[in-house]
């Protein structure tokens, strides 16, 4: 009975180490994939950007101050939006209103080379028409738009889903005035 018992192992750990040895089959590829810069369905292509913009009326005193910074970037290729930026402001009292206007077409690189870009790091550069001083009626001449540039980059940061604080710094140069360095601490971005 022992021997029988020795017998049946010693066949069967052969068997099974013959059936370990067998090849598997090897499957064919179907399709071939392919990595490419085409837009896939989650992709968030604009963007709206807001920086320090605010409104205050006071109805006593009849000052009104309006102040719009916003901008709006197209991600067109992986990582590189195209855009255009509105700076208005305006401010009125009693006698006397001025305001101060600029459009800028804007070229951003996202160093994020991908199609979520709400956690990179970009580079921005922008070309305007910008208004040259704070035109006051009544006591100066009307503001004249001059060829302006921009050079920036900063960080987004996300906070919620499709929303993102966007700190910038960088140089500009408006008309014949000098170089001027800035920070924008209240800037945020939407993804939609």
């Amino acid at each position: 009975m022992k021997i029988l018992l020795f017998v049946l192992t010693l066949s069967l750990g052969q068997y099974s180490l013959a059936q370990s040895r067998k090849k598997a089959p090897t499957a064919t590829p179907t399709a071939v994939v392919q990595d490419t810069g085409y837009v896939y369905s989650g992709s968030n292509l604009h963007e709206a950007v807001v920086s320090m913009t605010d409104g205050s009326f006071a109805s006593g005193g009849g000052n009104t101050s309006i102040n719009l910074n916003g901008a709006y970037r197209y991600q067109s290729l992986m990582g590189m939006q195209f855009g255009g930026r509105l700076n208005f402001v305006n401010v009125s009292t009693k006698g006397a209103s001025g305001s101060y206007m600029g459009i800028w077409g804007t070229f951003t690189y996202n160093f994020d080379q991908s199609w979520n870009i709400s956690n990179s790091i970009f580079a921005e550069v922008a070309l305007g028409m910008v208004d040259t001083y704070f035109g006051v009626s009544g006591l100066s001449g009307p503001s004249e738009k001059k060829f302006s540039y921009e050079l920036s980059g900063g960080k987004r940061i996300p906070l919620f889903d499709r929303f993102s604080y966007e700190p910038t710094a960088g140089i500009v140069k408006i008309g014949d005035g000098d170089m001027a360095v800035f920070v924008r601490f209240l800037n945020f971005s939407a993804f939609f």
